[in-house]
């Protein structure tokens, strides 16, 4: 409550500005050192909760306690007290904060970053895909099992939503040949994209797929069942004009998962 007070000072008597509660309180929680045993059997209730819409549910808490930890240990506790000294809030206050510090990354960079951690949780695929406080080292989400016929062409389409600044976790596998996979996206918010490809003798890799804001993409794996174990499909969303979330906002996406069971040469 303390930190409640401080940030009400700085941004609404100093500054006029009303900050967002999610972020409010997550420096609250980061201050308090609350339970983290707790924070993340709530977190796991609901992983795909908004981290910026703020009902005061056991789940808003969890998220923003998880997601503060993360922030914190990569890039530094001045980033939470640089955000609460600066004129502008929410999000835009916080880049401002990481630019600042000399960070290479927007927040929705590190947003995505830390919905790969969340699910992988292994710093042998690089620092930002992993916790190293040891309260969260055995933090894994299980993402939803997608299983892809072996016989026959496939042509599955899946439906989602998401609330904004949320993400949501989709393990492919099964088939033969090359799997196609074409996406569209609600054009009211901006939909990024990471996945996980884990092979069969090599461990799993993170690769980017970059929507560059478009409405339609499509990703092609190539031998897919013959190199690949999985493929992991992580998704977030933002508000595509804004960094603002509001209580009701949801965007919808579908995937359409496209198997020729016939393997190619070439390996993607």
């Amino acid at each position: 409550e303390f930190t409640h007070l401080i940030s009400f000072n700085q941004k609404d008597r100093l500054h006029g500005v009303s900050d967002d509660v999610w972020l409010s309180e997550a420096r609250a929680e980061y201050a308090a050192g609350g339970d983290l045993g707790q924070r993340i059997n709530q977190f796991s209730q609901k992983p795909s909760d908004s981290l910026a819409i703020w009902n005061g549910e056991e789940v808003d808490y969890g998220i923003v306690a998880i997601f503060t930890q993360y922030l914190v240990e990569k890039y530094g506790e001045g980033i939470l007290s640089d955000s609460l000294h600066a004129k502008k809030t929410g999000v835009d206050s916080l880049d401002e904060a990481l630019s600042k510090a000399g960070v290479n990354k927007s927040f929705l960079q590190i947003f995505n970053d830390w919905a790969v951690a969340v699910s992988l949780n292994s710093c042998s695929l690089g620092d930002v895909y992993c916790y190293k406080n040891s309260a969260l080292a055995n933090l894994r989400i299980a993402p939803n099992l997608v299983v892809l016929p072996s016989t026959g062409k496939t042509n599955l389409s899946l439906n989602y939503s998401l609330s904004p600044w949320s993400s949501s976790w989709y393990r492919f596998i099964g088939s033969e040949g090359d799997l196609k996979l074409t996406f569209d996206f609600d054009p009211k918010a901006l939909f990024t994209l990471k996945y996980i490809l884990c092979e069969i003798k090599d461990g799993c890799k993170v690769f980017d797929f970059d929507t560059d804001g478009s409405l339609k993409k499509e990703l092609t794996i190539n031998n897919f069942n013959q190199n690949y174990s999985s493929l992991i499909l992580i998704p977030s969303v933002k508000p595509r004009f804004s960094n603002v979330a509001s209580l009701g906002d949801v965007y919808s996406f579908s995937v359409l998962a496209q198997t020729s069971n016939e393997p190619s040469q070439a390996v993607q």
